[in-house]
């Protein structure tokens, strides 16, 4: 049996992945995959945070099939400790 959760992508196989959040571009656009790798968490994490409490901005659909997280935003939920 894997020791990953069934629920969470793997990792892609570069060594550059996840980007260091915090060098990123404010207006650089992050994938769900990716900001949970860089949190720690599942990607359901990153939703539910998204969706209740306000941990996380709401994400922006780009089309049916991709949403993003702008960069500035979820650097300010971790400078404001929101997100650690």
């Amino acid at each position: 049996m894997s020791d990953t959760v069934k629920h969470q992508r793997p990792i892609r196989n570069n060594p550059g992945y996840p980007r260091d959040l915090m060098t990123l571009a404010p207006s650089a656009r992050i994938r769900a995959t990716e900001l949970a790798a860089w949190l720690g968490v599942t990607e359901v994490t990153v939703w539910r945070w998204s969706r209740d409490g306000g941990r996380l901005p709401k994400p922006y659909k780009l089309s049916p099939n991709v949403t993003v997280w702008i960069a500035g935003e979820i650097q300010q939920a971790v400078s404001e400790g929101r997100v650690q």
